[in-house]
């Protein structure tokens, strides 16, 4: 069966902007032709790669929260902001309130418990456009965060950047604005290590070279895959050398759809699963992941080995709100 190499995701009426210039930062046409099988990122330390890690596998399937990009963030990232003191009440209504929101005022209520609770109901109301995760992304993505400017420049640097600079979504610059991974995934060695850390998100999409209607099938918008996200820690005088996992699945990742608002957030709090501590001095990431389920490629779990298209991972974005880099 010929192969489809023209990537589905690639639709020209896509005209919205907002990628960052990646194209300054590594080489022009790296990892985003017009050929899907020409976009994959497989770079991996290969020490990442041995067996010179302990690991420590956490799976956390009860444990993440999963939105869109349009989604109000208040419930699953500003509220643990705010009750964390990472950021004032004042600062939330300014960044995320609406008009509805900064028109409340302590003085109309009697107690102060009254007001916080209308603020709040404000901030996550679904009419509350101001609190989507695109605005939060733009607020707390690694390249603009609250860091020295050594720490904010070294995210803004190699492909790695990529998925640092806010953009969550497909914003109809196709393979520029993402990372296209296959099941063995990526790797990264950041320039300085993680020292405090709290909420970990993750944004991303499926995309295939299937061509739905040669097949006369309806077009696969949803896939199952399980992901990974290691974090390594290099040995040390006091500490092994060592790896933690979280793995999770993703009933229903958006895949091969064409609104530029479906891609897949996925956040859960760190520091609470795996502790305040165990991430201390981690300056390396791995991500990769495995199709579980796909009504075309994988129907009920089972490969079809007769069709030779491609499924990959695209991934917009990683994030660490409020953490804190040495």
């Amino acid at each position: 069966m010929k192969k489809i190499k023209r990537i589905a995701l690639l639709v020209g009426v896509l005209t919205i902007t907002g990628c960052k210039a990646v194209t300054e930062i590594f080489e022009k046409g790296s990892f985003y032709t017009s050929v899907f099988s020409e976009n994959y990122y497989r770079e991996i330390p290969q020490r990442y790669l041995s067996d010179d890690y302990a690991e420590t596998v956490y799976a956390i399937d009860d444990q993440i929260n999963i939105n869109q990009p349009l989604d109000n963030a208040f419930e699953n990232a500003i509220k643990h902001d705010l009750i964390s003191k990472n950021i004032s009440l004042e600062k939330v209504i300014e960044l995320y309130g609406s008009d509805a929101t900064k028109a409340i005022k302590a003085s109309d209520y009697t107690n102060e418990i009254e007001y916080m609770e209308a603020v709040f109901g404000s901030l996550g109301s679904a009419e509350n456009a101001k609190a989507n995760w695109i605005n939060y992304a733009n607020n707390n993505n690694l390249s603009k965060g609250n860091y020295s400017k050594s720490i904010r420049e070294s995210f803004k640097r190699g492909i790695f950047s990529k998925l640092t600079d806010g953009n969550i979504k497909c914003d109809g610059n196709g393979p520029k604005a993402r990372i296209q991974i296959d099941e063995r995934g990526m790797g990264h060695t950041f320039d300085h290590e993680l020292i405090n850390y709290q909420r970990f998100i993750i944004s991303a999409r499926g995309g295939s070279t299937v061509n739905y209607g040669n097949y006369g099938v309806a077009r696969v918008t949803k896939a199952k895959v399980r992901v990974n996200v290691s974090f390594f820690i290099e040995k040390s005088t006091t500490n092994a050398a060592s790896k933690h996992t979280v793995t999770f699945v993703v009933p229903e990742m958006h895949s091969d759809n064409e609104a530029i608002l479906f891609s897949t957030i996925i956040s859960f709090d760190l520091s609470e699963i795996l502790g305040a501590e165990t991430l201390k001095r981690v300056n390396g990431i791995t991500i990769n992941y495995e199709l579980l389920e796909h009504a075309f490629l994988k129907p009920g779990g089972v490969l079809d080995e007769s069709l030779d298209e491609e499924f990959a991972l695209m991934v917009y974005e990683v994030m660490l709100p409020y953490s804190s880099w040495h």
